[in-house]
């Protein structure tokens, strides 16, 4: 219930679940308390919720951190570009470590991209869950021929291609080499 004004610093939150609103460039609400002049957030552990409003982004990172983490966009045309290691941009602001985003009412663009299968053997295997929410949203997935290959030898690439060309009402779960990817 008060303000806190960081000067540009960095926001670490605690390993319960926290909530987080960005309402503007830097400022918003986490868990009650307004904040302004911040530069990036850490939401560490548990179950997290991070919404971006129309206007809301950092400079910084918007981390999930460990945990289930869920983020919200705004019901404009928000565009979403991520790797298999969960990191990328949503809505001008550059995020990592979300395992659940709503791209909420808009018509939005959101774009995967897969690593070479090869550069994938170290980092443990992720799931993502897209929910395109209301709207008209185009799905990319850049995926690599090895990747391609690996859906191909699963006997997936085909019915992942007939979600893409007509996904309207439906939901489709891929396992991909690095990443369990579920599409709404």
């Amino acid at each position: 219930g008060f303000d806190i004004d960081g000067g540009y610093n960095y926001i670490y939150l605690n390993d319960s679940a926290n909530t987080i609103t960005l309402t503007g460039a830097g400022f918003g609400v986490v868990d009650g308390t307004n904040f302004t002049n911040f530069y990036a957030v850490e939401l560490r552990g548990g179950a997290d919720i991070a919404t971006i409003n129309t206007g809301g982004s950092l400079l910084g990172t918007l981390s999930g951190g460990d945990g289930t983490d869920t983020l919200n966009l705004n019901s404009g045309a928000n565009a979403l570009s991520i790797n298999s290691a969960l990191i990328g941009t949503a809505a001008g602001t550059y995020i990592s470590g979300f395992e659940s985003i709503n791209l909420a009412d808009g018509n939005d663009a959101a774009e995967f991209i897969f690593n070479d299968i090869s550069t994938q053997a170290v980092a443990p295997r992720q799931s993502l869950t897209i929910d395109g929410g209301l709207g008209t949203d185009s799905i990319v997935l850049n995926l690599t021929p090895s990747e391609v290959a690996y859906l191909k030898a699963q006997g997936t690439f085909s019915a992942l291609k007939t979600f893409l060309a007509n996904p309207t009402g439906l939901s489709r779960t891929v396992a991909l080499s690095s990443i369990d990817l579920t599409l709404t």
